[in-house]
């Protein structure tokens, strides 16, 4: 029985609820299909995609200040992340 059946998509946030970690999904690992993830805590790693289904996950809102462990946030323009309003 899978433990979550949520799909993966990068750029959402998670909560691992074993370790109680928020990771957001960086992208996937073209020849494997593991999942590529960045923790909070500036941390990565991979998940492999056959691991993934039985992970306890939830989705996460990102954390406040999602630029905390970013080493660049000074070259980083926050306003374009988001389309400009008409």
């Amino acid at each position: 029985m899978a433990a979550n059946s949520l799909s993966i998509r990068v750029g959402r946030w998670y909560l691992r609820w074993d370790q109680g970690v928020i990771f957001q999904v960086t992208g996937r690992n073209p020849a494997s299909g593991a999942v590529k993830f960045r923790a909070f805590d500036g941390s990565e790693g991979e998940i492999p995609a056959t691991q993934w289904d039985s992970l306890p996950l939830g989705i996460a809102d990102p954390p406040e200040d999602w630029t905390g462990p970013l080493e660049t946030v000074d070259q980083i323009d926050l306003e374009c992340a988001e389309p400009p309003r008409r």
